[in-house]
């Protein structure tokens, strides 16, 4: 191999390496489950899943939206949110999204079935 052959071949390399690490990223974010993440200190959202260290109670969600508020009787109303969805949608308020939140203290993460996900993003 010559000079150039070596390069065009490293290069080739490398590229090959880059697409194989952003279809693994997009494979990983398909994968990811859709969360309801209550923290001490910041509230409660709902998102994808990103990355997590629940030693250091910290997670990070894609597509982040706060629940603002919502009215019910309910203790468990997240659970029930993230479970079954709601019947209410007006007792709920959620943010607009954002790209991500990388949440703090984090108290409690609950998968959402999809059904709880499709009446989240209805909101």
């Amino acid at each position: 191999m010559n000079g150039d052959d070596e390069r065009d071949y490293a290069e080739e390399a490398a590229n090959q390496r880059e697409m194989e690490r952003e279809q693994a990223s997009e494979a990983a974010t398909a994968e990811a489950p859709y969360v309801v993440v209550r923290t001490q200190n910041a509230g409660a959202w709902a998102g994808v899943l990103g990355n997590w260290n629940m030693g250091a109670r910290v997670v990070n969600i894609q597509d982040a939206r706060l629940i603002q508020s919502w009215v019910t009787d309910n203790p468990g109303a997240l659970s029930e949110l993230a479970a079954n969805g709601t019947s209410e949608p007006w007792d709920w308020t959620l943010a607009p999204a954002v790209p991500e939140a990388n949440l703090h203290e984090v108290v409690a993460l609950l998968v959402c079935s999809p059904k709880g996900r499709k009446a989240i993003e209805a909101i």
